[in-house]
């Protein structure tokens, strides 16, 4: 029984994260219309933010 509960609770926390990352990338848009930026910087600081928070991930929370 608690092996179900177990799933069930991962099951629900990664249809939660989904549903946030959804929303944080669907937002995305009305924040870079808002940038003065060109094309090619926008797409260098998000993967300068990406590899940060990938890495501060793995580093703090990847061993589960």
């Amino acid at each position: 029984m608690s092996k179900a509960v177990e799933r069930g609770s991962i099951r629900s926390t990664g249809i939660i994260l989904v549903v946030i990352s959804a929303l944080i990338f669907s937002s995305a848009g009305v924040f870079a219309k808002g940038l003065q930026a060109g094309a090619w910087d926008i797409i260098f600081w998000r993967g300068v933010f990406a590899a940060l928070f990938t890495t501060a991930y793995i580093s703090y929370g990847g061993d589960r």
